[in-house]
């Protein structure tokens, strides 16, 4: 057995210069410091978010009553769908002239 300390590679070991050393210390920090200001604005954002659907789900909740108030069940007696349907290439056709126009 040798005595000679081992070596992983072909090439000698290099220790970084001290101020190689800073300058990624100092890097490191700052990216830790992004990193912590991403996270904070990544929670703000599912905050308004989580707002953002509950509002919605309160607007859809008012729809959804309002409309049934406006009709009632004997309205739709003689309500045939296929008498308002419309193919999809019609609809298209017809968006697309509105928007020409």
């Amino acid at each position: 057995m040798s005595t000679e300390p081992q070596n992983p590679g072909p090439y000698p070991e290099q220790s970084p210069a001290p101020s190689s050393l800073a300058k990624l210390k100092s890097q490191c920090e700052s990216l830790q410091l992004v990193v912590q200001a991403l996270e904070q604005e990544k929670k703000r954002d599912a905050e308004a978010l989580a707002a953002a659907q509950a509002e919605l789900k309160q607007y859809q909740d008012f729809a959804y009553a309002w409309a049934r108030q406006q009709t009632r069940e004997a309205d739709w007696q003689d309500f045939r769908e296929e008498e308002y349907s419309l193919p999809a290439e019609e609809a298209l056709a017809e968006l697309e002239k509105q928007e020409g126009s």
